[in-house]
């Protein structure tokens, strides 16, 4: 059982919640296309960071939610995931990728 407020609660909430993003992107921008295509396209022609980045958004509010019902190791853990994706995107954005 996972404690109220932990570094790992906010971990798994800061991963999933741009996913989720990601989601509700496709859903708005790109319903016509299945999302395996979507996903597709994004890689091929190099979307990757920017849709990430904006998906991003969403943990802000996470973040301030769990600062707002004083989890302030959850609040670190969204935190620490955004940093995780702030480096998957520079990566991405180098070439690496």
């Amino acid at each position: 059982m996972i404690k109220k407020d932990s570094i790992f609660l906010g971990l798994i909430c800061g991963m999933l919640t741009p996913i989720s993003g990601i989601y509700i992107y496709w859903l708005l921008m790109f319903r016509i296309m299945a999302f395996s295509a979507f996903i597709s396209h994004t890689i091929q022609y190099r979307l990757v960071s920017p849709i990430l980045s904006i998906s991003l958004i969403l943990n802000l509010g996470t973040f301030f939610l769990f600062i707002y019902l004083k989890r302030d190791l959850s609040a670190k853990g969204v935190l620490f995931a955004t940093f995780v994706y702030g480096a998957v995107i520079l990566l991405t954005k180098l070439g690496v990728f």
